[in-house]
């Protein structure tokens, strides 16, 4: 039988290979339709990603308790960064308040100045420091979104590196020592 062909009525569909003596030696399931051929891609694709992000998230937390020697550790350097942010949003709203003090000089002098090319140089003058306030504004507003972003952060880290760390913690994932 090595020779011998498939009729043409059993293409496309499952079939048994026997011995000359009768028995089954294997058995050949039918091709898959593509309607399952791409459920099975699917599969395979969704397989992978969770995989992907299973792989990810070991790599994230490997990386939180390397970064990381205790809770005290990750606060402080929280405060740190908070600090330095608070710092820098102080002095950006004190710059604020000496642009918006010059501004209300310059507009207390042009209501008091008759002639209107000085009066025109100081309506300039008071535009761009109007400008200036808005963008020093918007820098402040940037800044105090870059502080609730960093105390987000710190929040997200510390109840991973809990939940990392805590005595009931699932063992970690298999080639990911713990530390």
């Amino acid at each position: 039988m090595c020779g011998d062909i498939l009729p043409a009525a059993c293409y496309g569909r499952a079939y048994r290979e026997l011995s000359p003596s009768g028995i089954v030696r294997r058995t050949v399931a039918a091709p898959l339709t593509a309607e399952e051929i791409a459920q099975r891609a699917a599969a395979e694709h969704s397989r992978r990603a969770e995989e992907a992000e299973r792989m990810r998230q070991v790599r994230l937390d490997q990386a939180l308790l390397e970064t990381y020697r205790s809770i005290e550790d990750l606060d402080s350097r929280r405060d740190r960064e908070l600090r330095e942010l608070d710092r820098s949003i102080r002095q950006l709203r004190a710059r604020e308040a000496e642009l918006l003090e010059r501004q209300r000089g310059l507009i207390d002098e042009a209501t008091r100045t008759d002639k209107s090319d000085v009066a025109a140089s100081l309506e300039t003058d008071i535009r761009l420091l109007d400008s200036e306030i808005v963008a020093q504004s918007s820098v402040i507003a940037a800044k105090m979104r870059e502080r609730s972003a960093v105390l987000e952060r710190f929040d997200e880290h510390r109840r991973r590196y809990v939940e990392l760390t805590s005595a009931s913690a699932p063992a970690p994932v298999q080639g990911t020592p713990r530390r």
